[in-house]
């Protein structure tokens, strides 16, 4: 019988493919998106990214063949594509806000000096509270300036 008494061949490479990359001791359970390392537990994860000095993310530039393209990466590279786009149009806003923000702080700058101004040649000793404040900003003093209020 051929196959009685002799040792079948084992290849080392598949089992040490199966096993943790970090303790070589428990199979895998998780790859690290950054560099396809494989782990099997927190702590095992946590010392491969001490000894690679890994940062665990995936470079969402690098190039990747096409034999190698997966739906994992194609919907990586869709969600990339929304952020950018998410990105670009938070920034759009946010500048054209900043810029309404600026016309309003200047106009609000003018209008709060020109108060202080008004209290003060009245001998009205005039205190505000800090802005960061909640009745700060519930606080509705004005002045009048068309009317030529105040007298």
């Amino acid at each position: 019988d051929p196959g009685r008494g002799h040792v079948a061949a084992v290849n080392m490479d598949t089992i040490t493919s199966s096993l943790c990359d970090t303790c070589i001791e428990r199979k895998w359970q998780y790859r690290c998106p950054g560099c396809n390392g494989r782990s099997c537990s927190l702590p095992c994860v946590k010392q491969h990214k001490l000894e690679r000095g890994c940062d665990g993310k995936r470079c969402k530039t690098a190039f990747v063949s096409l034999s190698e393209f997966t739906d994992s990466q194609l919907y990586s590279d869709y969600y990339f594509l929304e952020d950018v786009g998410r990105f670009v149009d938070s920034t759009h806003r946010d500048h054209v806000w900043r810029a309404r923000e600026s016309n309003d702080s200047q106009q609000k700058r003018r209008n709060f000096h020109r108060l202080l101004t008004a209290a003060e040649k009245r001998g009205i000793r005039l205190t505000l509270l800090p802005q960061g404040m909640a009745l700060h900003k519930l606080n509705t003093t004005r002045a009048m300036w068309k009317g030529h209020y105040p007298k």
